[in-house]
């Protein structure tokens, strides 16, 4: 395929700048690109005057401008937080053996809009579609203290100070049928909470030290598709 030189130096230009260098002088650009002054010069005033760039009319370098985040928000608007879920998902499976379920918040409620299946004889099949309270199960309990809230019906203030502190949620029998569940947030390119990877099954396989096996795992694959959906943890 024929490529079109101008446009290859154009994006070679965006390319230039980084988190660690938002500002950059046109002599600077030249050289980084492999053109002349004025050849970069003419390049950044055209992506200027088409908002990818913007300036500083006193120091005279350029920056990342409006448009290019612009084009971001449409980029990010697309990913389908459920594709980008299910391979984890059945790695996570696959490791264990047990149900893994996303959920989001709609609503009051706690909806599951991804599941994959455990092959033990007693697990916990979750259906996409199904609803259930916010504030009940290790993923409600994430997802509420995610959503900012002091306290939620029963669910006390130092609970969800500890979830967020310590990044999981663990439940345990809450809904009487012998089922615990480990949860951990999924963020999107803005660091917001949106929803839960959850893995569930019989209490009975969810002991002290199962559980502290699990949770690694889990916030791996969590951070993960979190990293796909464009967050950037801070380190």
């Amino acid at each position: 395929m024929e490529r079109i030189k101008s446009v290859d130096r154009a994006i070679d230009l965006l390319e230039c700048f980084t988190e660690t260098k938002t500002e950059i002088g046109v002599t600077e650009l030249a050289k980084l690109i492999g053109i002349t002054k004025p050849s970069a010069y003419r390049m950044a005033e055209t992506l200027l005057t088409r908002g990818y760039l913007i300036k500083d009319p006193d120091r005279l370098r350029y920056q990342i401008g409006p448009k290019v985040l612009g084009l971001l928000k449409v980029f990010f608007s697309k990913l389908d937080i459920r594709t980008i879920a299910l391979p984890h998902m059945n790695k996570i499976r696959d490791i264990f053996d047990e149900g893994v379920s996303l959920f989001m918040v709609i609503g009051d409620k706690r909806v599951c809009v991804e599941s994959v299946e455990s092959t033990q004889p007693l697990r916990r099949v979750m259906f996409i579609g199904e609803a259930l309270p916010l504030g009940v199960g290790a993923s409600g309990k994430l997802l509420v203290a995610y959503q900012g809230f002091e306290s939620y019906q029963g669910v006390n203030k130092n609970e969800l100070d500890q979830i967020r502190e310590q990044g999981y949620s663990v439940s345990h029998d809450e809904r009487g049928n012998h089922i615990s569940a480990v949860a951990v947030p999924i963020r999107n390119h803005l660091g917001q909470v949106i929803g839960a990877l959850t893995m569930a099954g019989s209490s009975s396989r969810y002991s002290e030290e199962f559980v502290s096996r699990y949770i690694p795992v889990m916030q791996h694959h969590g951070d993960n598709i979190s990293r796909e959906l464009g967050f950037l943890k801070k380190s």
